[in-house]
């Protein structure tokens, strides 16, 4: 990552962009190597202590399992539209609506976000470089002309809010 100048900040920014896009993605070539394989000290496999990349690696595992443990994520798509108050291209949601909600934020940035009506419990904020879950407040969605406040739990890492249906 050095030679392109990105950062494991970077790295695990862009992996929630793809995947609250909706996107896949495959994670290789790291080095700028031009193409879809590493070598070497920095190469595979990823999952030693001497590789500059472990911590990556423990990155993109936490959007795997977020996408498969927290949220029905076949079921949801890209609603960047819902959300307000936010930096554009750097918060990005992820809805069922009326069911479920993801939303990415780096460095904890306050968001708005257009709830369905309806009660919103089982709420968690995730911190996506370690994974510790933090119980999230019970909500009402009000609907598309009022928006919810949501304030992560601090400004010190990026944040993955989980918001689902009762």
């Amino acid at each position: 990552m050095e030679r392109v100048g990105a950062t494991q900040d970077d790295l695990r920014r862009a992996a929630w962009a793809c995947a609250t896009a909706g996107a896949s993605f495959n994670w290789n070539g790291h080095l700028g190597e031009e193409q879809l394989y590493a070598s070497g000290f920095t190469g595979l496999p990823f999952d030693n202590h001497q590789n500059p990349f472990t911590n990556s690696v423990r990155y993109v595992d936490i959007v795997a399992d977020v996408m498969s443990h927290e949220v029905e994520f076949y079921k949801m798509e890209p609603h960047d539209e819902l959300l307000t108050g936010q930096q554009v291209l750097r918060v990005y949601a992820l809805a069922e609506p009326g069911r479920q909600y993801l939303v990415f934020t780096p460095e904890g940035e306050p968001f708005g976000l257009k709830l369905a009506e309806g009660e919103y419990g089982d709420n968690v904020w995730i911190d996506a470089k370690t994974g510790k879950k933090v119980e999230a407040a019970a909500v009402n969605g009000k609907g598309e002309k009022e928006p919810v406040a949501f304030v992560p739990p601090d400004q010190e890492t990026d944040w993955v809010l989980v918001v689902r249906a009762r």
